[in-house]
């Protein structure tokens, strides 16, 4: 049987001198519907001679095998039932023995990217590098296929009155898969990029990494987050510049744009709790990085020249305008994960000029999807960057009005709340908007999200957004008007919110500077005397009574002796106990 086995993988396995990449002179000769292994102990035997070829100590043999793996991984190669547990031993020892080899010999210096691929890639540890890239993207494209066959799911032999023991085993594939292509692929291409990067490599890796995404869709989420903050974007986009400039390799950009399309819109889905993202703004974002990022080819030092280049008069602005707004999403994802690609006082400036640019073009203004990563990327740079002039202020307040939807462009981080404070012109359009929206927003229902709240709810731990809150207060007194205003005329919760973040402002400011109370205190007395004149007329009492009689009792009791209140306030504060005392015996029942 060995021996048959062993004649078998040499019809699969090409002669040395071809190339690493399958060859499909192969699958012509096979007629179509004819399976090679029509029964499970055949294809047994045959993995298990390939899967002793990988772990020989010639490295020559090693990479024959990972080539015979490769072809024996095609759909019309598989038995019936398809052999998954044999299928995983297989690759996971291709992969395994990729990330024990030593890296190629190489003059570059680390980190470099410059100069072609070495021309001895094709042998020693390159070429197996590669040759198991190739064999590890026909097992992914081998598990997508079996998911779109229901046949191919589960073994066709077994009675339907038997219960199912342990896991699916093509699902138990795809994890194999996505734990190989965690722990081993990722630290092995880019240890090998390292000293000799290579296209042919490249574009089987990113192809690799786009096929998780339709694998094991559950397990995107964490694992995209554990990409982007790993600085998978600048990798891909480095390598990208270095190979596909002058449109060189179209086959590495497709599949380079392919898996950053499928990392940016998972990662832009995933952030709906902190963001009023809608499905329309997902598929808006989709078909934008869909046209622009094949025209992102240039390095990341040629980005702030892009970005600030104005569409020539007789051209259609369309597509540079798509290739700056795909360049405002990547930066907008990868500062958001820690990897900053540029400078923050020259993406503060690039997106100050492109919006300026838009209106001053006369051109329709930027999708809100866009709009976000704008208002995003101004926030967060805007602390090492100079305050802006009148002019470009109203070009980006014209801009932020333009939405439909202010909360569309809401993102939950203390950046944006200090920088629509920072402009009276701002803080005047979206300042009560960008309150209530940082007041109402709830993190993600998580364990560990659970455990805060609760911490919170004991006195444990204070709620950060409140304590961001009040840190804004310090610099931007004139906000507790605005949230007074919120306190008074809001529903509950967000009015106790609001009143949550005054009392522990006022609280934390024991001796109340003359200045605070000189803004507070004449505001809350206009409310009082309000209050009791609609009394007086008949109108009812606002529920807003007892809130502001306990921020005067707390101002009073926090302030210094000479800026207690005199008679006239004293008798308002008076008339507002008696007029609440009346409302609640009216509301007692008999």
């Amino acid at each position: 049987m060995r021996i048959r086995a062993w004649k078998m993988t040499r019809s699969l396995s090409p002669p040395a001198r071809r190339s690493a990449a399958p060859c499909h002179s192969y699958s012509k000769r096979q007629p179509v519907g004819v399976h090679l292994f029509p029964s499970g102990p055949g294809f047994v035997a045959v993995a298990e001679v390939v899967l002793a070829g990988v772990s020989s100590p010639c490295l020559k043999v090693a990479t024959q095998a990972a080539h015979a793996a490769a072809a024996l991984l095609r759909a019309d190669h598989q038995s019936n039932p398809v052999q998954y547990e044999e299928l995983e031993k297989l690759v996971e020892a291709i992969m395994r023995r990729c990330s024990e080899l030593p890296l190629p010999a190489s003059s570059r210096r680390r980190g470099s990217l410059k100069g072609p691929e070495p021309s001895s890639q094709d042998s020693g540890a390159g070429g197996f590098v590669l040759q198991a890239l190739v064999c590890f993207l026909a097992a992914c494209r081998l598990a997508e296929h079996c998911s779109s066959e229901p046949g191919l799911k589960e073994n066709v032999f077994t009675a339907p009155s038997r219960p199912s023991q342990g896991p699916d085993p093509l699902e138990s594939m795809c994890l194999c898969l996505l734990r190989c292509c965690d722990t081993l692929c990722i630290p092995t291409v880019t240890r090998q990029c390292e000293c000799s990067p290579s296209a042919q490599m490249l574009q089987h890796f990113f192809s690799s990494l786009s096929c998780q995404f339709s694998l094991l869709p559950s397990f995107m989420p964490s694992f995209a987050v554990k990409l982007a903050s790993s600085g998978v974007f600048r990798f891909a986009l480095e390598h990208k510049a270095v190979f596909c400039t002058g449109n060189r390799n179209p086959s590495l950009n497709a599949a380079c744009c392919g898996f950053l399309q499928r990392l940016s819109v998972c990662l832009l889905s995933q952030s709906a709790p902190a963001v009023c993202i809608h499905p329309q703004d997902c598929a808006e974002m989709e078909a934008l990085l869909q046209s622009g990022l094949p025209s992102v080819r240039c390095r990341l030092c040629d980005w702030p020249a892009l970005l600030c280049e104005a569409p020539a008069p007789h051209c259609d602005p369309a597509t540079p305008r798509a290739t700056q707004y795909c360049l405002l999403t990547l930066l907008h994802l990868t500062l958001q994960y820690g990897d900053r690609l540029l400078p923050d006082s020259t993406v503060f400036s690039c997106v100050v000029t492109l919006l300026c640019s838009v209106q001053e073009q006369g051109e329709s203004p930027p999708p809100p999807s866009v709009l976000r990563s704008a208002f995003y990327l101004l926030s967060v740079t805007q602390g090492k960057s100079p305050s802006l002039d009148r002019a470009p202020l109203q070009y980006i307040t014209k801009a932020l009005c333009s939405s439909p939807s202010f909360s569309s462009l809401y993102t939950h981080h203390p950046p944006l709340l200090h920088f629509i404070f920072h402009y009276p012109e701002l803080a005047n359009h979206f300042g009560p908007q960008v309150l209530e929206l940082w007041l109402s927003h709830r993190p993600e229902a998580t364990p560990q999200s659970d455990t805060h709240s609760k911490k919170i709810e004991q006195g444990q731990e204070a709620d950060p957004d409140v304590t961001h809150l009040q840190a804004l207060l310090e610099k931007n007194p004139s906000v507790i008007l605005t949230l007074l205003g919120m306190v008074c005329t809001r529903e509950a919760p967000l009015a106790e919110r609001a009143l949550e973040v005054l009392e522990g402002f006022l609280h934390s400011r024991r001796g109340c500077e003359a200045n605070l109370e000189a803004l507070l205190r004449p505001t809350l007395l206009q409310v009082l005397q309000q209050v009791n004149l609609e009394s007086s007329q008949g109108t009812g009492v606002g529920g807003s009574l007892p809130v502001v009689l306990r921020l005067l009792c707390l101002m009073q009791t926090s302030s210094s002796p000479e800026n207690h209140m005199d008679g006239i306030h004293f008798k308002l504060l008076y008339q507002g106990c008696v007029t609440v005392k009346r409302s609640n015996e009216r509301s007692q029942p008999p």
